[in-house]
């Protein structure tokens, strides 16, 4: 047993032991970086009780997972940092995903990276596996910023497909009478995509006192699109001048209809630039094998254009004259 833990523990299996106490270490990172809730208790308690009254995981686990946080932040730049949790918001995934967890999950995967990196460099070193090895951290470390960055575009291009019909929507019901609240109340229980969902909240921040303007505002810093950028402008625009909302909303629909209809044109006039690439690599390719194919065979068997088949220097068959009857 002695000897296999020697085995076990030389050389490269010491890397190697290493990267797994850390992949289960870093199973630990699930835990939320918030304290449970305490329970109530009667009569004072001292600093000593009330950590004790704790649990381990409050304790000793969520500290550490914050000072890796900490830790974390300081590798990232401010300007990335900001850039990143604007993407994440974009993303829809603030709640789920602070930015405190974005950092922690960053330095465990960053290290995992660095890790593999010096095992597959010890395991068998070559300029190849250098690269891999330096490359392998980055990716590890980024690998986050670009799932962001991906959701984010996916989620924004949806936004931007629901707006004009949940503007038709907001149209009718303000026309039908409803206010701004309602209407926007009405077409969150009736919809369920990434623009109700913002629309969600601005309607919870404007409940929660936040002034009209302000909260959809904040719907600008969570999003990416143009036209409901122009549409968040003319309802502050609108309530500034006193024009009717119901107005407001008909010219905003007929506007962002419009674009989706230039924006599918658009998308449509690409596609054959888009195609031309794969139909010059992979199909006209095959359709030359194809049809040239046989001829090229032929012309080789035939020892070129000029050349002579093999039948044509076969000596010719002689012909002897048939008896006639009778002579």
């Amino acid at each position: 047993m002695l000897e296999n833990l020697e085995t076990l523990l030389s050389g490269p299996n010491v890397l190697l032991v290493g990267a797994v106490m850390f992949l289960v270490a870093g199973a630990v990172v699930y835990v939320t970086l918030q304290t449970p809730d305490g329970e109530t208790h009667q009569g004072p308690l001292s600093l000593h009780d009330t950590m004790l009254q704790m649990s381990a995981r409050a304790r000793l686990v969520n500290p550490g997972l914050r000072a890796m946080a900490n830790l974390a932040t300081r590798f990232n730049p401010t300007e990335r940092a900001a850039i990143l949790e604007k993407r994440v918001a974009m993303a829809g995934m603030s709640s789920s995903w602070p930015m405190d967890r974005v950092n922690l999950y960053k330095l465990v995967f960053g290290v995992m990276g660095l890790l593999a990196g010096v095992f597959l460099f010890f395991t068998a070193p070559s300029p190849a596996n250098i690269v891999l090895g330096l490359s392998v951290p980055a990716a590890g470390w980024m690998g986050l910023d670009f799932i962001f960055d991906k959701r984010a575009q996916s989620r924004q291009q949806e936004i931007e497909y629901s707006l004009p019909d949940m503007l038709d929507q907001l149209t009718i019901i303000v026309e039908a009478g409803l206010g701004f609240e309602a209407a926007f109340q009405r077409v969150v229980v009736s919809n369920d995509n990434p623009l109700s969902q913002e629309f969600a909240k601005v309607l919870r921040s404007i409940r929660l006192g936040m002034p009209r303007s302000e909260a959809l505002n904040s719907l600008l810093d969570r999003t990416d699109v143009v036209q409901l950028r122009m549409f968040v402008r003319a309802l502050n625009q609108a309530d500034k001048s006193g024009i009717p909302i119901g107005q407001v909303f008909r010219v905003q629909s007929d506007e962002a209809r419009e674009k989706r209809r230039q924006s599918a044109e658009e998308k449509a006039m690409k596609l054959p630039v888009k195609l031309l690439f794969p139909l010059v690599l992979f199909i006209l390719p095959a359709l030359f094998i194809a049809i040239l194919g046989p001829a090229a065979v032929r012309i080789k068997s035939s020892d070129g254009f000029g050349g002579s088949s093999p039948h044509d220097n076969a000596p010719a068959a002689e012909v002897r004259p048939e008896p006639v009857e009778g002579g």
